[in-house]
């Protein structure tokens, strides 16, 4: 029989048929024998890998996004009043309208949600009861993992009241008063999914006023606008907006049939000193290419990993004075929006840093072993 190179084989003859078997032996050096060079080298650098694959499991937490949750909220009360209710002698007023574009969405990336609600209700208003009851509309939209916690939610509530006006022959507004809100929400405390809920409503009427007497008739148009918005978000990559935008707007007249009133302070306080906090704002009356008032605001917080939120309150009262001569007739375009809106996309995981390390740890020991297998360990006597 004759023995192979490898220290645990024993190889039958080559002649006849071969038969093979594994037979483990511990090696027998010699009294007094020491590693070799080679031998202390390998153990080493095996020593060292094994060390390196510890390391790496140690550094390699699992990964998972922490929880997010978005708002955006408002609430708006505004309103005008013309000539105390009662055109002036000699006014004639109408009024067209109105145009409502309204919109709530709401979605989850995630199998597994469903849509919890998806309703839009109205009552009608009468302007010629007495007394005259609002306009209300309520509208929602929203979606639901398996635990209704987590979800992302889209509404909005108008209560509009209007006033007949009372020297009109047929209607016309006196007075309009508004209180709306409106709010987009998502929040998610498990595993990450992109979600996003809108909310958004817009109203819009023209009034007319015509002087059809012999003399120039002037009159005030009182307004008011109480604004609060907040934007909130806390976790990352996401975001939460909350705007609006009152106009009441002139043409058909010049520039100086309009004058601009205010009747207190325009009250304003904002807060943005977060990280990723901004707040906008702009009040515009009787100046170029604005004839009238326009008031828009917006607040804006941006998800860095933290929690961070902006809000805006103003408030101001005002008289605008519109004059018109005999003939005259001035387009008074009356414009409310408000936009609720969060998203949260989150970002790719990257892999933990010390995945590139266990990889390069197991791909030594590989090589290692790969190195090691044709040649026996050696010994030195």
């Amino acid at each position: 029989m004759t023995m192979s190179n490898h220290p645990d084989r024993t190889t039958a003859p080559t002649t006849g048929t071969a038969v093979s078997a594994l037979t483990p032996r511990a090696p027998t050096p010699s009294p007094g024998w020491k590693p070799s060079h080679h031998f202390r080298e390998t153990r080493m650098k095996h020593l060292i890998a094994s060390a390196t694959v510890l390391a790496a499991l140690a550094t390699a937490p699992a990964a998972r996004a922490a929880p997010i949750d978005a708002l955006s909220y408002l609430q708006v009360r505004h309103g005008f009043a013309i000539a105390g209710g009662a055109a002036p002698a000699g006014i004639v007023s109408s009024v067209s309208g109105p145009t409502i574009d309204r919109s709530n969405h709401s979605m989850i990336g995630d199998a597994a949600a469903t849509l919890a609600a998806d309703s839009l209700t109205a009552t009608v208003g009468c302007a010629t009861c007495d007394p005259p009851y609002p306009y209300e509309e309520t509208g929602q939209h929203r979606t639901n993992r398996p635990d209704p916690t987590e979800f992302a939610d889209a509404r909005h509530d108008i209560d509009s009241l209007i006033v007949q006006d009372t020297g009109a022959a047929f209607f016309a507004i006196g007075e309009r008063q508004i209180t709306a809100s409106g709010l987009a929400q998502a929040r998610l405390t498990s595993t990450p999914a992109p979600a996003a809920a809108q909310s958004s409503f817009t109203n819009a009427r023209v009034n007319s006023f015509s002087n059809q007497g012999s003399q120039t008739v002037a009159f005030n148009i009182l307004g008011h606008f109480d604004v609060d918005l907040l934007a909130r978000y806390s976790g990352a990559d996401g975001f939460a907006r909350t705007s609006t935008v009152i106009e009441l707007l002139f043409s058909g007249i010049a520039a100086d049939a309009l004058t601009y009133l205010p009747l207190d302070t325009y009250f304003l306080t904002t807060d943005d000193t977060a990280p990723g906090a901004s707040v906008t704002e702009a009040l515009v009356a009787n100046q170029p290419g604005t004839l009238g008032l326009r008031f828009s605001a917006s607040t804006t917080a941006l998800g860095d990993g933290g929690f961070t939120e902006a809000t805006l309150e103003a408030e101001h009262a005002f008289l605008l004075r519109l004059s018109l001569a005999p003939g005259e007739t001035a387009l008074m375009t009356t414009a409310y929006t408000q936009a609720n809106a969060v998203e949260y996309l989150p970002a790719p995981v990257p892999l933990p840093a010390g995945i590139g390390l266990l990889g390069g740890a197991l791909g030594l020991l590989s090589l290692l072993r790969a190195r090691r297998a044709p040649h026996a360990p050696g010994f030195s006597h």
